[in-house]
């Protein structure tokens, strides 16, 4: 079976490389190989091929990090560029490929998946079902991150104005497409996800793999995402009858270089962003002064989650990936808390919010100095779990979607500002106001020279 594993990712690895040129060129390919239930339940189990996201640039479009001046000096023009928000019109084919190809080939996989289970005949109907909720779910979770790169930010009831992102529907790469409407894009997200919480079980052997716990997660981020409150709070609670526990870090080794292992009872679904980002290095990246001030000194997380790198400052350590070689982009208890949250009070259940406020930050604090947060009005509430959210979820690929949608309620807009070096060596402030243009990454050119679809605007 390993054997026949290999062979099979090696197959389909072949298959998407072929169709780079979406990527590039437009090569006519099928796959003409017979596939079985159990070759394309393998292809889904590939961590590499589905459990390593590549939106590493929208992480480091945020206000949690900084890097020095010497750093940036080595950087890359594409790096640069992403760093001062200029949105990597420099870049190079080699470095767009982590932010804009492997997404699709993502989306490539999970289309040639469900093409060939339409095929097959027979088999084991609860596989078949599973396959089916995994590759819409793949899908739907691919499609949101891109549209948070690539087109503006949403909110339910905006005019059907603005474009979304390129839908690749089929796996059939000479098929000509253009770039949906942004209302579109975000129905095919959202059916997707609708289908897939149908379609997948309630338990799975492996965090790499998505239950229903994920689907809802995700389903309650989206929600919370386009302002659609109600539904986020359905959906939020929906996930945590089936999964809410949390870690109470009074009870780990809070020292330890990387104090989280992958895979602990808070996560519910795996995935980690694909570091090459010369930004994310753990060994260059420092957390902003901003972020770091929030914490107070009986704030667990204020351990847990920082290194002293001596006069530069702290750098991050508090990943679930488990490790430094790459930041946690999954789906975790803690988030769906937190969306809860924000959702009761924002729908007029305010002490309801701060009860579920309270129960997480209990598991966060030393309990000898735990106190209750309380509020007297939906603007404190929201305060307070905007507040606990920025401490709670730093590096999780979260932040840029929460800049992006909290610039446009005047109460929470923030304009960002980074210290670079110029030519000379001196010392100068870039920011990036609210609503820029810059919070929607442009397409890569070489990809609107082979499609001809619309850039972003500048």
């Amino acid at each position: 079976m390993m054997k026949k594993t290999m062979i099979l990712a090696g197959f389909i690895c072949l298959f998407l490389l072929s169709c780079e040129k979406f990527l590039d060129k437009k090569p006519d390919v099928t796959i003409k190989h017979p596939i079985s239930l159990d070759d394309l339940n393998a292809i889904l189990n590939s961590e590499q091929n589905f459990n390593e996201v590549s939106f590493a640039h929208i992480e480091s479009g945020t206000d949690d990090l900084r890097i020095l001046p010497s750093h940036f000096q080595r950087l890359s023009n594409y790096y640069k560029d992403i760093y001062r928000w200029a949105s990597g019109e420099d870049g190079i084919r080699e470095e767009m490929v982590f932010s804009w190809q492997r997404p699709y080939r993502q989306i490539l996989n999970c289309n040639v998946v469900l093409e060939r289970l339409r095929t097959i005949i027979g088999g084991d109907e609860h596989l078949r079902r599973r396959i089916e909720g995994d590759a819409l779910f793949l899908r739907s979770f691919t499609f949101f991150m891109l549209l948070q790169s690539y087109s503006p930010p949403y909110l339910i009831g905006d005019k059907d104005s603005e474009l979304g992102i390129h839908l690749r529907l089929s796996s059939d790469v000479n098929q000509i497409t253009n770039r949906s409407s942004l209302i579109e894009s975000y129905n095919q997200v959202l059916g997707d996800l609708k289908k897939a919480i149908d379609l997948l079980p309630e338990q799975v052997s492996f965090k790499t793999r998505p239950n229903k716990a994920a689907a809802y997660a995700l389903m309650a981020r989206i929600k919370l995402t386009i302002g659609d409150y109600s539904a986020a709070l359905k959906y939020a609670e929906e996930c945590l009858k089936r999964q809410n526990q949390l870690i109470d870090y009074n009870l780990i080794n809070l020292h330890l270089n990387f104090p989280f292992f992958a895979l602990n009872e808070e996560v519910i679904y795996h995935a980690v962003g694909a570091f090459p980002s010369q930004i994310l290095n753990p060994r260059q990246v420092y957390v902003s002064h901003e972020l770091y001030s929030l914490y107070q000194d009986n704030d667990l997380r204020k351990l847990a989650f920082f290194n002293s790198k001596g006069i530069n400052g702290f750098s991050f350590k508090g990943y679930y990936s488990g490790n430094g070689d790459s930041f946690f982009a999954g789906l975790v208890i803690d988030e769906v808390h937190l969306i809860a949250s924000e959702s009761l009070i924002r729908t007029q259940k305010i002490n309801q919010g701060i009860d579920i406020l309270n129960k997480l930050r209990k598991h966060r604090f030393k309990k000898e100095s735990f106190t209750l947060l309380r509020a007297e009005n939906e603007l404190e509430a929201l305060k307070l779990v905007l507040l606990e959210r920025r401490k709670e979820l730093p590096f999780r690929g979260v932040r840029w979607l929460d800049l992006r949608r909290l610039n446009r309620d005047k109460r929470f807009e923030k304009t960002l500002v980074r210290i670079i070096p110029d030519n000379s060596d001196n010392l100068m402030e870039v920011m990036l106001p609210p609503n820029d243009l810059r919070y929607t990454y442009l397409i890569p050119d070489y990809v609107i020279e082979e499609t001809g679809i619309k850039q972003n605007p500048r």
